[in-house]
């Protein structure tokens, strides 16, 4: 039977052995403060609490149906109220938040049809939306407004890359958020 069993492995010299833990020690190393760096950097990024439909008081929320955690594009349209259309020069634009990430993202909204290429995954159990829209009467003196309003997106995970289709009936109603 002892001619069946394989011949005993090689003993290591002692120099092999020590190189060996010198290397798996600087590998241990780096990788630890590579780590470090990582999240210490993540940390600073992030926001101190997770941002809920609480961050954004006093800002009407819309909840809209789950969406897949990929998204293809935002597909954001616009109904402007009878006679206004949406202020070219002024600073429309949708912020995209995370609930751990905080803002990721800010995209210019410039027209009533705004397409915006996101090919990203969303990890957040929902995402937020916030647009700030300037639009004003079509008349050349005509009256302006603002209207603030953040969207609620629950992200469910393992569907299909999909598109996420927005469309706003944008108030005429005189708020405080208007000038």
């Amino acid at each position: 039977m002892d001619a069946d069993l394989p011949p005993n492995p090689p003993i290591l010299d002692e120099t092999l052995s020590r190189r060996s833990v010198l290397f798996l020690s600087t590998v241990v190393i780096v990788l630890s403060l590579f780590l470090t760096v990582g999240l210490s950097f993540m940390d600073q990024r992030g926001l101190e609490e997770p941002v809920t439909a609480d961050s954004f008081p006093d800002l009407e929320i819309i909840s809209l149906d789950p969406h897949s955690a990929y998204i293809n594009t935002l597909i954001l349209q616009l109904q402007f109220p009878q006679h206004y259309e949406l202020l070219a020069t002024a600073p429309s634009k949708i912020e995209v938040y995370g609930e751990k990430q905080g803002l990721m993202d800010t995209y210019p909204v410039t027209s009533a049809l705004t397409r915006i290429s996101l090919n990203r995954v969303m990890f957040p159990a929902n995402i937020y939306l916030k647009l700030k829209l300037y639009y004003c009467r079509k008349t050349e003196q005509g009256l302006c407004l603002i209207k603030d309003v953040v969207f609620q997106v629950p992200i469910v995970r393992f569907r299909q890359p999909e598109d996420l289709n927005i469309l706003y009936i944008v108030p005429l109603i005189m708020e405080k958020d208007s000038l």
